[in-house]
């Protein structure tokens, strides 16, 4: 049996000539050597993929039991990776939460990035500024940092990334994106240069409101679980397929973009995180910081760490994902950020996680959620199996303010579940 060592390789025959150089020329082949190597390593640099749901819960995948929709794409990254089930988006809100994730920074930390709505000063930095500094090719598709106006403060981009959204479908359905996820993903990988790295945020519009609210079988409405907290009535069930309907459309595209880097030969070598901004566009659940608003699916493939079908039930939060991804592209963490990197428990260290570790979210407000959008301003702290949640402005009703108790006049309640953003 021959061993390694019997048959140098191409590193190994260099060394052995260089030793018979005079000194000078040792020092020009050793540097010819070094130029080699780093090349090499810079070619091997990981990918990122990040690929966020809009309004999804953590129970609403079929790796975690819901038995009313099928999810083979999201489950294939737990299956093949890591499935934490106690994980936590940076707000019950979209814009907040996605900028707590873009920056590492809890969104009260983030001035108006951490409002709904609003902007998204330039001064504040996100993992995408320090990846395409270090020379990724960064860029987005569908929804990326939003709501809210990020050109006001002076960015030159989508704190997401650069935008790629002009391949186009026909939607199935009233109310899904017409972008075509998995097309723009596959222009983006077509634009990069050979060996180098790249980062992608895919950017789900759906589950989102508003739905198509078509006509189910009996047979297909029977097998839904409805939360305890909404009504257990056809009009319920109805709405939760429709909603499980519009994440199978993202997990579809989902799907293409994950064969898309298989094709290209980099599955192997790209930290694959699949999430979602907050949870469900129900009642106490988006825009609230119950459970169900902030409690949502969080699955991570890293091949290099060769884990797979770990369950992890430690909390994390969003702040921790920003962490992650720059350790693993070998970045620094700008000292800003306040979370804590996943890397070692992907590598296989499962004691890198504090099991007692306190993870936070909060909001502010919500936009069109109360009269004249006042804020209505919650912290959340989850540790182990407790949920503790501080209104900061219980007067103005958290779970949904009517308006005759908010300005004293008459009228509907004002703090409806519609198409909000």
């Amino acid at each position: 049996m021959k061993h390694r060592g019997d048959h140098p390789d191409g590193h190994s025959r260099m060394l052995m000539r260089i030793l018979e150089l005079p000194a000078m020329a040792l020092f020009l082949a050793l540097s010819v050597l070094s130029t080699h190597a780093e090349e090499g390593a810079g070619s091997e640099r990981p990918n990122i993929l990040i690929a966020i749901t809009d309004d999804h819960s953590w129970l609403h995948t079929s790796v975690q039991g819901s038995p009313f929709l099928e999810t083979p794409a999201m489950d294939s990254i737990a299956e093949a990776g890591f499935r934490f089930t106690n994980a936590y988006a940076g707000s019950p809100g979209c814009s907040p939460s996605r900028a707590a994730l873009l920056t590492g920074r809890h969104h009260w930390m983030i001035g108006p990035a951490g409002t709904h709505g609003s902007s998204f000063p330039v001064h504040y930095e996100t993992f995408v500024d320090v990846l395409e500094r270090a020379g990724y090719k960064v860029g987005y598709t569908g929804k990326g940092w939003g709501p809210g106006d990020w050109l006001v403060s002076g960015r030159q981009k989508n704190p997401a990334g650069i935008e790629y959204n002009e391949a186009k479908l026909t939607p199935p359905r009233t109310g899904i994106s017409s972008t075509d996820y998995a097309g723009n993903f596959e222009r983006f990988m077509a634009e990069r240069e050979a060996g180098q790295p790249f980062y992608f945020w895919a950017g789900g519009h759906e589950p989102h409101l508003k739905y198509a609210e078509i006509e189910h079988p009996e047979a297909d409405l029977a097998k839904v679980e409805v939360p305890g907290f909404l009504p257990n009535t056809k009009t319920s069930r109805s709405m939760l397929l429709d909603y499980a309907y519009e994440i199978e459309h993202f997990d579809a595209h989902l799907g293409r973009i994950l064969a898309t880097i298989e094709a290209a030969g980099e599955l192997d070598n790209t930290l694959v995180i699949f999430t979602a901004d907050n949870g469900m566009p129900m009642p106490r659940a988006k825009a609230n910081g119950y459970d169900y608003g902030i409690h949502v699916p969080l699955h991570i493939r890293w091949d290099r760490g060769k884990q797979s079908g770990r369950v992890v039930e430690t909390p994390v939060g969003f702040v921790d994902l920003s962490a992650t991804v720059l350790e693993t592209a070998g970045l620094e963490t700008p000292e800003q950020f306040q979370g804590q990197s996943l890397l070692g428990l992907l590598n296989g260290d499962l004691e890198s996680l504090n099991h007692d570790r306190v993870v936070f979210s909060g909001r502010e407000r919500h936009s069109s959620s109360r009269y004249r959008n006042l804020t209505y301003p919650q912290r959340m702290m989850r540790r182990g199996n407790y949920l503790v949640i501080w209104n900061a402005a219980p007067e103005r009703h958290p779970a949904g303010a009517p308006r005759n108790i908010v300005d004293g006049e008459p009228g509907p309640p004002h703090g409806a579940y519609f198409d909000i953003d």
